[in-house]
């Protein structure tokens, strides 16, 4: 489906995020080539699958799906190989849970790295459209100065989550 502003044409989009861009438009190549008169551009691909950690995908009716699956999976992957299996989890947090009120001792220097990171990604992971896990995480992500043990689990709580979920939720 076409979507056709005031004045008759179809709209046309260029999305960018630091040094990555996205175009959408019948003729990419004329914003390309404009673009590529001033910066030099690099891995061009006509029909992307995947941009921003996000694959995309062009059904046939004519419109994107877009979901983080091959991003979570490869998150997950190597944070495994580094860290050792995570549980599946069936919720990203518990309703009842209060990590305001943890009491555990405070992470040295490599679990703050560590927690930090997982915050990152799921704060990546929630903004490209997983929802389900904002809460859990904008709760979690007040503590990314100050983390303590339980905080760590709870983030990897989420991670196990997202392992148990990487086709999305229904």
């Amino acid at each position: 489906m076409d979507k056709i502003n005031n004045s008759g044409n179809k709209y046309e989009y260029i999305a960018t995020y630091v040094d990555d861009l996205i175009i959408v438009a019948e003729e990419p190549m004329n914003y390309l080539n404009s673009i590529k008169e001033k910066y030099p551009i690099r891995n061009i691909e006509l029909n992307p699958e995947y941009y921003l950690g996000n694959n995309l995908e062009v059904r046939a009716n004519n419109t994107i799906k877009i979901s983080s699956k091959k991003y979570i999976t490869e998150v997950i992957r190597k944070y495994e190989e580094k860290h050792g299996a995570l549980k599946k989890e069936n919720v990203p947090a518990k309703p009842d849970d209060h990590p305001e009120t943890d009491d555990t001792p405070f992470l040295n220097q490599e679990g703050i790295t560590r927690f930090q990171s997982i915050m990152g990604i799921c704060q990546w992971i929630s903004t490209s459209g997983r929802f389900d896990i904002t809460f859990a995480v904008a709760n979690l992500s007040r503590f990314v100065h100050i983390p303590r043990e339980r905080h760590l689990q709870r983030a990897e709580k989420i991670f196990g989550y997202l392992k148990n979920t990487q086709n999305g939720v229904t």
